[in-house]
């Protein structure tokens, strides 16, 4: 019991970790596109939180004076 237990703990804890690095390559490729900015991965991890948890679904997150992209998070309550 003990050992199932421990192998579903590390696969949740690898695949917490890569769906997070996907995020963080994916707000590096969006904010490259979109505002023509190069940002590294520690200040990607910051922009993650920002585009995908604490923003209001269809609202607009400012990276910098010029350049606003829209909230990443699902809005499931208003869902189509």
């Amino acid at each position: 019991m003990k050992k199932g237990f421990c192998i579903i703990t590390i696969m949740l804890v690898l695949l917490t970790d890569l769906a997070h690095a996907n995020k963080v390559a994916a707000v590096q490729t969006i904010i490259r596109k979109e505002c023509g900015k190069l940002v590294s991965p520690e200040e990607a991890q910051y922009w993650v939180r920002a585009l995908f948890l604490s923003c209001i679904p269809n609202t607009d997150v400012k990276i910098e004076e010029q350049c606003t992209l829209k909230c990443l998070k699902t809005d499931y309550v208003n869902r189509p």
